[in-house]
This record gives C-alpha cells, sequence and structure tokens, in this order.
C-alpha cells in the first residue's frame, strides 16, 4: 500500500459520481493531506478490528479529514468500503470463509504535481476473531492494520510515523461507486495536464518577451564577461604547466645517485666473484668457505637488483609527474581556443587577464621541450638499470657454478 500525498482537486465531482453525501473539513491552508490509500469491502455485521499502513489525510490539528458514501442501512446488505477524498477513492472488498478473510485493495490518487493518475491493487489476506480483524498485504512493508465496525460506518485506526494514531472513516460503497471516483481522478489528472500545459506555454511566451527586452549594455557585459572567464581559465592552465615542467627536473635528480649506487654494489659483486673463482682453484669440491664466498655474493647482486627497483620507483614518479604535465599542455591548448572563440563575439575588447600570444606560446615551447630531455634521461637510466642487474646476477651465477656449489 503506497504513501500519497493528496491535493485539494477532486473532492465534490467524486461525491457527485459516487452518489454519496459526507462532510470534510478542511485543513489548514497551504497543507497537503496525506493518505495511505485503503478501502475495505465487507459481508460481515461484526465490529471489525482491522491494523494497515495508512496515512489518511488530517486538519491542522492531525484530525483525520475524508469524505465517504453515505452508509447503507443494513450491515449485512454491505458488499464493499469505499473512502474518498479531495484527490483520490480507495475500495477494500474481501471475502469471509470461517475466521479466515482474503480480498483485493485498490486505490486512485493523483498528486499535486502530477498530469497523470496513480492506480494500484493489491491482494491481502487476514484472520476474523469475535470483533477483531487481522489483515496481512501481500506487498505492503507495514501489515498490521486494527479498528471498528460501528453500524454501518468502519473506523480504521492508521500508527502514523511519528507513534500517534489516526482514525480514517469508511462507509458502504460499490464497485460502481469506486469506479465512478476513478474516473473523475482521471478527470482531474487531465485537467491538471492541460492546465501544466499551458503554464509551460505561458512561461516560454514570458521568457521569450524577456529576451527580446534585454538590453544591448547586459548583452555586451555578458558577452565581455564570457570573454575575461576564458582568459582567466588560460592563465590558470599556463600557471600549472609552468609549475610542472619546473617539478619535471627535479624528479629525476634522484636517478644519478641511485645509478651510482647501483654500479658500487656491482663493483662489490665482481669482487667477490673474483675471490670465488681464485678459491676454487685450490679448494676441493663444494668446499664450505668457498660456497659462502659464493652466496656472498649471490646476496650482494641482490642488492644490485634491489638498487635497480629504486631507479624505477623514481621513473615511477617521473612518469606520473610526465602524464600530469602532458595533460597540462593538452589543456593550456583547449583555454587557447576558447578565449579565441569568446574573444570572436567582440573582437574589439581585450580582457585585462588575457596572456598575450608570446607567453602562451613559451609555456607551450618550455613543456615540450622538458619531455623531450627528460624523457631521453628516463629511458637511459631505465636501460643502465637493467643492464647493471643482469651484470650482478650473470656474475654472481657464474661464481657459484665455479664454486661447484
Amino acid at each position: 500500500m503506497a504513501h500519497v500525498q493528496r491535493s485539494a482537486a477532486v473532492f465534490a465531482a467524486v461525491l457527485m459520481l459516487a452518489g454519496c453525501s459526507a462532510g470534510k473539513t478542511s485543513g489548514a491552508p497551504g497543507m497537503q493531506p496525506t493518505v495511505e490509500t485503503v478501502a475495505a469491502v465487507a459481508s460481515t455485521s461484526s465490529t471489525v478490528a482491522l491494523q494497515a499502513s495508512i496515512t489518511e489525510p488530517s486538519n491542522a490539528d492531525g484530525a483525520p479529514s475524508s469524505v465517504t458514501p453515505t452508509p447503507t442501512p443494513q450491515q449485512n446488505s454491505i458488499n464493499g468500503w469505499v473512502a474518498t477524498f479531495s484527490n483520490g477513492v480507495e475500495f477494500l472488498s474481501w471475502t469471509i470463509t470461517g475466521n479466515a478473510v482474503a480480498g483485493t485493495f485498490s486505490e486512485a490518487f493523483l498528486q499535486p504535481a502530477d498530469t497523470t493518475a496513480t492506480t494500484d491493487s493489491e491482494s491481502f489476506s487476514g484472520t476474523i476473531s469475535g470483533t477483531s480483524v487481522a489483515l496481512t498485504f501481500a506487498r505492503s512493508s507495514r501489515t498490521t492494520f486494527s479498528g471498528q465496525l460501528s453500524g454501518s460506518t468502519l473506523n480504521l485506526s492508521v500508527p502514523q510515523t511519528d507513534g500517534t494514531i489516526q482514525v480514517q472513516t469508511f462507509h458502504p460503497g460499490t464497485t460502481t461507486d469506486y469506479n465512478a471516483g476513478v474516473q473523475v481522478v482521471q478527470q482531474a489528472a487531465a485537467s491538471q495536464q492541460a492546465e501544466a500545459a499551458s503554464q509551460q506555454t505561458e512561461a516560454a511566451s514570458i521568457a521569450a518577451e524577456q529576451a527580446s527586452s534585454s538590453s544591448a549594455a547586459t548583452q555586451l557585459a555578458n558577452t565581455q564577461s564570457g570573454i575575461d572567464h576564458a582568459a582567466q581559465s588560460l592563465q590558470r592552465a599556463m600557471n600549472s604547466a609552468t609549475d610542472a615542467t619546473s617539478s619535471l627536473d627535479a624528479l629525476l635528480s634522484p636517478l644519478s645517485n641511485d645509478l651510482t649506487k647501483q654500479t658500487s654494489d656491482l663493483k662489490t659483486v665482481k669482487a667477490d666473484a673474483s675471490k670465488v673463482a681464485s678459491e676454487a682453484k685450490t679448494a676441493g669440491p663444494d668446499d664450505p668457505d668457498v660456497c659462502t664466498d659464493a652466496y656472498t655474493g649471490q646476496s650482494d647482486a641482490y642488492t644490485v637488483q634491489d638498487d635497480g627497483y629504486t631507479v624505477t620507483d623514481d621513473l615511477s614518479s617521473y612518469s606520473s609527474a610526465r602524464d600530469s604535465l602532458t595533460a597540462d599542455l593538452a589543456q593550456v591548448n583547449t583555454a587557447t581556443t576558447d578565449l579565441v572563440n569568446a574573444q570572436a563575439a567582440l573582437p574589439a575588447y581585450l580582457s585585462a587577464s588575457a596572456p598575450s600570444d608570446a607567453a602562451v606560446t613559451s609555456v607551450l615551447s618550455a613543456g615540450d621541450t622538458a619531455l623531450a630531455k627528460d624523457d631521453k634521461v628516463a629511458s637511459a637510466a631505465k636501460a643502465a638499470a637493467a643492464a647493471v642487474a643482469n651484470d650482478a646476477l650473470d656474475t654472481a651465477a657464474t661464481a657459484l657454478k665455479n664454486a661447484g656449489c
């Protein structure tokens, strides 16, 4: 069962079409009553208790406000319960077999901002014990309903989200009454749709009039503002590209020290291998001392390899900075095009924020030069680090082979 915001649109017409007579207390100005739509059908003369998740329209003091058809004189002739509201109609029918009850809930309503009616139906089941009825709705998240049937009036107690209880009143009605109410809701939807279309047409007309009456001074100011904005965007892009160019060289400065250390560690591996080769000439196979020196050389080779990983980390940082600079230079080109396009609307206007063509060219040239130079440095460092690491590993492997370990 849906929670809906009801609007005052169909109340009088529903009453006439449904052949019902009932009064409705008006809510405070500006309030939008809410209803979780439920209508009931019953064929019992006992008082009925229902629990339901229903939020009915209310007045400013919180009292329920619903309008329903005129009660049928005899309870045992009631074959349906209908509740009508200012913007909708509800219908709940059931069949009672012993203590079991089952039926279908139907509703149609129109939200204040909608231009089409919303309709829904949902099955339910439950039990009747004395004057109490418990109903469980198939799809609703809140399924417990309670109420009382007094004469030809069905009063449902509805829990509210704030913890209070409101009572919603239903009176006898028929499928014909419900269908008449649905028709009125649909007519109201068509009326709101026509009204919305009329409002849109009027709004478009007003907008056109306002646009046509816009002064030349306002148009000029808007054009100048657009040029200023484009010039400022270009200057920001140039500043970012300049900063990125300056930082690119700094990211490559650790490479020299890292490669120097790696080369020094390679010399240690070479010394280890030379020692093993000398010892292996006089020692027997699998001599422990020779093998120890060979494994020391292997460990030193791994150190050289780790030095290469340090170089790789340096190059990774450089690669990220390179991507940022490339993006910044592309943004400078884009911002330049944007400024040219904006300036075309008013060639005589020169923004105070606009950089010179020479300044733009200088930034782009500096960035491209830095990329070309630093890419060569990075590529050479990567190759050198890999070569040194491979040399160290190969040297250590040869030493182990010579030691016979």
